[in-house]
């Protein structure tokens, strides 16, 4: 047993005292100063010559597929990014808020009654018969424009989402335009340099992603519509709320949000 636990200790504490550490080739082998290296001035300037020859023709032999040679901003990534850009302006004209109408008809309709009366005739009756029709509506973002001076006059929760979505639908012309600017014309020394700097720009399209999420935040608050909401689309409703933004959006503002999103992780995964 005594044997055992000191081979245990042995194996778990390979060096006995902090000296032994020291044991190695270079040290019992030729204790003190290692001496000179090379045997002559004309060995150690062969030997260097050979190992700058060797450092020299390897140093364009890189293997293939190597990622270190990878552009940084690749042809495909720039064309991707070039068609979000485009389609944030194409977003305006398709539309950015929808709605229905509710159209109520009644008319009479003659039904045969179930008995029959004296005569063996079954009697007709009339009876009202009440139908609902949709008359969908929908306005594109620069149509939704001629709309924005209404929200300037309800509350203040209204008041201040008018504002975010005028700051929003600018957002969509500007950083389109710069987004394009940046990608086509935009040129740096290096390609790693000119990546960099795409990185810090394409932070600016989180501009417009919280400015949409302000405005959905500030739904839930809710807020007094300042004119009579009669003759409007059922989903604006009798006042302000989360319901009536998410009810009036429609495809372009999530066409619009999603390139806006895309373009900013694009800029962080760069």
């Amino acid at each position: 047993m005594g044997e055992y636990m000191a081979e245990t200790d042995n194996k778990a504490q390979p060096f006995g005292n902090s000296d032994e550490r020291f044991r190695y080739v270079g040290f019992d082998v030729y204790p003190g100063k290692i001496g000179n290296l090379f045997k002559s001035d004309d060995e150690r300037k062969s030997l260097i010559a050979k190992v700058m020859a060797t450092f020299n023709k390897s140093e364009g032999e890189v293997r293939d597929r190597c990622t270190l040679l990878e552009e940084r901003v690749s042809k495909g990534e720039k064309m991707f990014m070039t068609v979000i850009a485009v389609l944030m302006i194409v977003s305006l004209v398709i539309p950015w808020f929808s709605g229905y109408y509710e159209i109520v008809n009644t008319k009479q309709v003659p039904i045969e009654s179930a008995e029959v009366d004296s005569i063996g005739t079954k009697p007709v009756e009339m009876t009202t018969v009440t139908t609902v029709t949709h008359d969908n509506r929908s306005v594109s973002g620069l149509g939704a424009l001629g709309y924005l001076g209404q929200a300037f006059s309800g509350g203040f929760g209204l008041m201040l989402s008018g504002l975010l979505m005028l700051l929003y639908f600018l957002s969509c012309p500007i950083l389109a335009v710069f987004n394009l600017y940046i990608l086509h014309k935009v040129k740096k020394p290096t390609p790693d340099a000119y990546a960099l700097y795409l990185k810090r720009m394409l932070r600016y399209n989180w501009i417009p992603v919280l400015l949409w999420l302000a405005m959905f935040l500030l739904a839930f608050l809710g807020s007094s519509y300042g004119f009579d909401t009669k003759g409007m689309v059922k989903q604006v409703g009798q006042s302000y709320g989360i319901a009536a933004f998410v009810g009036l959006s429609s495809f372009g503002i999530y066409l619009s949000l999603a390139a806006f999103l895309l373009m900013a992780l694009k800029g962080k995964e760069i």
